[in-house]
């Protein structure tokens, strides 16, 4: 399992340090680096969602168990990333209206591609 890989990759990219992670999750210094190093092989349950929250990553990229073949956080564009990051840090109400705008900006989209369809002269 490469989650120890993940963490450090994801730490590294934040520009974070072992002591703040470790002090994000109440954690030690020497943790971080057992978990990093793959020194710890059954890491808890209990310790992966704090971990992917002070990382701002999903737990199951963090755990590399992706329901999406191919896909990586590094194949994001650097605006989604960062949208992604914020979204990370919502609360499950920011989330759910935050899904709604989405629905709303791709129904817009979707309409003005049908108006230019539909304008065409092919049509």
């Amino acid at each position: 399992m490469k989650i120890g890989k993940n963490i450090s990759s994801r730490r590294n990219e934040l520009g974070m340090s072992v002591d703040e992670l470790a002090s994000k999750i109440g954690k030690s210094r020497a943790t971080i680096y057992r978990y990093e190093n793959g020194d710890i092989e059954n890491m808890p349950v209990s310790i992966i969602e704090p971990l992917a929250k002070a990382l701002k990553i999903d737990p199951l990229i963090l755990l590399d168990i992706e329901d999406n073949n191919d896909f990586t956080v590094q194949d994001l564009s650097p605006a989604k990333k960062e949208a992604m990051n914020k979204l990370l840090d919502c609360n499950d109400r920011m989330c759910d209206r935050v899904s709604a705008y989405i629905d709303v900006l791709n129904d817009r989209e979707l309409a003005e591609d049908i108006s230019k369809f539909k304008h065409n002269d092919n049509f």
